[in-house]
C-alpha cells in the first residue's frame, strides 16, 4: 500500500494551517496512522495548533496501554486536546518570526522547491532567519537569555548546531546555547519546552532557530519524495506575553 498526502493554502489565507500527517509503519497499537488536523479560519497561531496536536496524538499513540481502537482514539484526542489548551495558557507569545530558503530553485509543475545553492549552508540560512527575526521583534542578539537550535539536520556531530549559531552570531557574550532535537518536531518540542521556562521566569527572551537540508538525502529518481522538499530555515523570538497580548 501506497500512502500520499498533501495541503494547499488555498485563495484566501496567506498561511495553511491544516497539517497532514501519514505513515504506513507502525504507531502504537495501530498498523499505520493518516491524521489530518483542520485549520482555524485564521485564528492566531492556529498553524501551530495543528501541528502540536498532531505531535502529541503520535506520543499518546506510542505508549497506551488501551486495546480498543474507539477508545484508544478517544483517549488520546482528549489528552491533545487538554494539551493544547494547557499551551495556549502559558502566557508567552512568538515575538518575531523569519525565515530563509535555499538560494536556488526548481520547479515541478508550476511548483517551486529550494536548494541549497554551491557554497552555502545550513548554517547560513538559520543565520539569515535569525536575523530576520530579531529584526522583526525589535531585538539584539545580545538580549537573548538563550539559543535553541531545533534541527532535525546536524551541521556537525561535536559541538552542536547551537554552539555554531553562537559562534557566528553572539561570539564573547555570555549566552547559554543548546540543541533540542526530535527529528521533524523539532520546533515544536523546543516551543514547548521552552514556552514553561519563558513563563517560570529562568529565561525573558529565547531564540529558537529551525531548519533542514532534505536535498542532502533526497534522491532524484523518487518523484515523490524529491519533489516534495525543500531546504530552508526559520527562527522565532520567544517572549513573555503582557496582559494585552
Amino acid at each position: 500500500m501506497k500512502l500520499y498526502a498533501m495541503t494547499d493554502v488555498g485563495r484566501k489565507r496567506e498561511i495553511n494551517q491544516d497539517y497532514v500527517y501519514v505513515t504506513d509503519k507502525p504507531i502504537g497499537p495501530f498498523p499505520n496512522l493518516l491524521v489530518v488536523a483542520d485549520g482555524m479560519g485564521g485564528h492566531k497561531a492556529g498553524d501551530f495548533a495543528s501541528k502540536y496536536t498532531v505531535m502529541v496524538l503520535r506520543e499518546e499513540l506510542e505508549k497506551t496501554t488501551l486495546k480498543k481502537p474507539e477508545e484508544i482514539l478517544r483517549n488520546v484526542v482528549a489528552i491533545a486536546n487538554h494539551k493544547l489548551i494547557q499551551i495556549s495558557e502559558t502566557d508567552v507569545k512568538l515575538e518575531g518570526m523569519g525565515n530563509a530558503l535555499g538560494g536556488s530553485q526548481l520547479v515541478f509543475g508550476g511548483e517551486k522547491r529550494y536548494r541549497l545553492r554551491p557554497g552555502e549552508s545550513l548554517l547560513d540560512l538559520a543565520c539569515l532567519a535569525a536575523e530576520r527575526a530579531l529584526e522583526e521583534a525589535g531585538e539584539e542578539i545580545g538580549g537573548m537569555d538563550c539559543i535553541v537550535c531545533a534541527m532535525a539536520t546536524p551541521l556537525q556531530a561535536i559541538p552542536c548546531n547551537a554552539a555554531l549559531i553562537h559562534e557566528r552570531m553572539a561570539k564573547g557574550l555570555n549566552i547559554p546555547a543548546m540543541d533540542i532535537n526530535t527529528t521533524c518536531t523539532s520546533f515544536l518540542s523546543a516551543l514547548d519546552m521552552m514556552s514553561y521556562l519563558v513563563a517560570a521566569g529562568r529565561y525573558s527572551r529565547v531564540l529558537i532557530l529551525s531548519g533542514d537540508t532534505a536535498s542532502a538525502a533526497l534522491n532524484p529518481g523518487q518523484k515523490e519524495s524529491y519533489e516534495l522538499f525543500s531546504d530552508a530555515a526559520a527562527a522565532a523570538v520567544l517572549t513573555k506575553a503582557e496582559d494585552s497580548d
